[in-house]
């Protein structure tokens, strides 16, 4: 497994024509994004696992009402009181919420980069359909030394095992042209 303070990870996802984002009380689903590092630290309804620095971290992609694209980054600095990660909103250049739209091929590229030593300088980008939608700064993802080490491809309705975040009829996506790479011309930037 290659470890590198620095990748990008490129790839394509459609949405079918039909896609229900929206479970009966609550909407979000997630997608794949980079993480690792010595672990996910991932939770939420099944209890918060805070990042210690040597647990990993992960920058995954959410969708929410309607299929509103967010980053999900958990991080150390993470305050243990909170329950649910908060958003990272993927806006066009006006401002404007970015979405997930059905039946239509949506490219996603992000580029993490861990921060140093204990230093609070991590960096994430995130590109949806050529177009810059977020730059974050001041993160600190780990304090092993450790570097990205994982493509967490997971893909569901929901944070939990409860029908409150399903959809009401069987829904379908589709993916293709995974790339993870050192080298931004490989991904198309």
């Amino acid at each position: 497994v290659y470890k590198r303070q620095e990748y990008y990870l490129s790839y394509w996802v459609k949405f079918a024509d039909d896609f229900d984002f929206d479970g009966t009380e609550y909407a979000t689903g997630k997608l794949p994004g980079l993480g690792g590092a010595g672990g996910l630290c991932v939770g939420g309804t099944n209890g918060f696992q805070p990042c210690t620095g040597d647990n990993g971290f992960s920058a995954r992609y959410f969708w929410r009402e309607d299929g509103r694209a967010v980053l999900n980054l958990k991080h150390m600095d993470i305050p243990t009181s909170n329950k649910w990660t908060p958003d990272l909103r993927l806006v066009d250049s006006d401002g404007n919420d970015k979405y997930f739209i059905p039946g239509q091929w949506h490219h996603l590229i992000q580029r993490v980069r861990i921060n140093h030593g204990n230093q609070a300088n991590g960096e994430v980008e995130v590109w949806m359909d050529g177009e810059q939608v977020l730059s974050v700064e001041g993160y600190r993802f780990v304090n092993n030394n450790r570097g990205i080490d994982n493509l967490y491809f997971n893909t569901f309705h929901g944070g939990s095992e409860d029908a409150r975040w399903w959809p009401d009829h069987t829904v379908y996506s589709y993916w293709d042209d995974f790339v993870v790479s050192t080298n931004p011309a490989d991904v198309g930037l």
